[in-house]
């Protein structure tokens, strides 16, 4: 078949077609010169949006043919060339005729009209073109001189991949909201009247969904939507639950940092996790930061709001006298007000990072910004200055500070839903 006239591409034009062009995203075609020649052919079936093909037929015009012309009904796009035997299924092949000069072209080779070993190869391709990747000078006597445009073509499967990167995210956050749920358990058990769980337990579960879940999360990038949002920071929150138990023997804290982070989980499967397989216009590394800080930021100020719960809860037993459950599973007044001044002044530098860096991918990177977001955000930001505000500047603490920080969290939460009403859907977190 390689020598019918309706194979298409045996002049030199082909060869520079075959050369130029840009390739698309995570494929190649290699140039190199033609080393055998085969039997096996493939018939290009729908082509990609571009440039007509610069092969022979684009030249002689193809579309002229009549219509009972034999290869009257392949289109003009061009055709591939096999090179060598087609019953291997090797990785890379060796490719002529390949069209260039259009970025992101793509195309799904099926069987040609040849014998039984084109079928045995049909699958879909995704093509493209390199740069840096030159046709060779044919060698003088060599018997394929005149196809230069010999070259490796790299077979690629985004389906198959980006179903392995979806399988990984699901399993990996259904393992993570297994063990947040088998934590919150082993939290809650002593309140019901059972036995609590031992130290390293209570520490070893979140551990094991933390790491778990920061493989899933891993895959989500660039964040785009409301479940990767609520996914990292429902990761957040089971770290400083850890860190809450590490540091300040708070286990406490997983009352709500347990369930809260479980349902978080829970909310971004339903709505959908789904790992981007191309690259977003806007989503650089400086953008990336700006939104996991931010999270970062918003999960402190929800940490102030916890410790601060807490406080309320193991004074009002306190006031009662009422010496149950709470007062002996819940920390000190004294260990809960500081969790709540720390949470607070390491928040507070956190959000002015990730604000300013938002200024600096809206103004900087000349990504658009909506201005929900940048509401929302410098509300955040001023919010929590005020409560970080009272706490260090006019000494607030204790009950003054636990309403400070609880007012604070609920002004954000409750704005961030006003603006999300306005402009509901799961595209973007605002």
């Amino acid at each position: 078949m390689g020598r019918r006239r309706c194979a298409g591409g045996r002049g030199a034009r082909d060869g520079a077609a075959a050369s130029a062009g840009a390739g698309g995203r995570g494929d190649a075609v290699r140039s190199y010169p033609r080393r055998s020649s085969g039997a096996a052919a493939r018939a290009v079936q729908r082509p990609g949006p571009g440039a007509p093909h610069a092969g022979r037929w684009g030249a002689r015009g193809h579309r002229d043919r009549p219509a009972g012309h034999a290869c009257a009904h392949r289109s003009p796009a061009g055709h591939l060339h096999q090179s060598g035997a087609g019953r291997r299924r090797e990785p890379w092949r060796r490719v002529r005729g390949v069209q260039a000069g259009v970025r992101h072209a793509r195309y799904v080779l099926g069987a040609g009209a040849g014998d039984r070993r084109d079928r045995a190869h049909a699958g879909p391709f995704v093509l493209g073109t390199d740069p840096q990747y030159r046709a060779r000078q044919p060698r003088s006597g060599h018997a394929g001189a005149a196809h230069p445009e010999d070259a490796f073509l790299i077979r690629r499967s985004p389906l198959r991949r980006g179903r392995c990167s979806r399988l990984v995210v699901l399993t990996t956050h259904f393992v993570a909201l297994g063990l947040y749920a088998l934590a919150t358990v082993l939290v809650l058990a002593p309140f019901a009247g059972l036995r609590p769980a031992p130290r390293g337990l209570l520490l070893g579960v979140p551990i094991a969904g933390i790491a778990a879940h920061a493989l899933g999360v891993m895959r989500l990038t660039p964040f785009m939507g409301v479940a990767p949002t609520l996914s990292m920071l429902a990761l957040f929150l089971a770290l400083f639950q850890v860190a809450s138990e590490a540091a300040f023997r708070a286990s406490a804290v997983g009352v709500f940092t347990g369930p809260l982070a479980t349902g978080l989980i829970g909310l971004a499967l339903l709505i959908g996790l789904v790992p981007e397989a191309r690259p977003v216009a806007g989503r650089s590394p400086w953008s990336i930061l700006h939104i996991t800080i931010s999270i970062l930021g918003l999960a402190m100020l929800a940490l102030a709001f916890i410790a601060a719960a807490l406080y309320l809860l193991q004074f009002r037993e306190l006031k009662a006298k009422r010496f149950g459950q709470v007062f002996r599973l819940f920390p000190p007044l004294e260990r809960l007000d500081q969790l709540n001044h720390l949470s607070l002044v390491v928040g507070f530098p956190t959000v002015t990072l990730g604000v300013l860096l938002g200024f600096g991918v809206r103004y900087a990177g000349g990504v658009s910004v909506n201005a929900a977001q940048v509401v929302w955000g410098m509300l955040m930001w001023l919010v929590l200055g005020w409560a970080v505000g009272v706490r260090v500047v006019r000494h607030w603490a204790g009950r003054r500070a636990a309403f400070a920080s609880i007012a604070s969290f609920a002004a954000v939460l409750l704005v961030y839903l006003a603006l999300k009403l306005t402009t509901p859907g799961t595209q973007r977190f605002l």
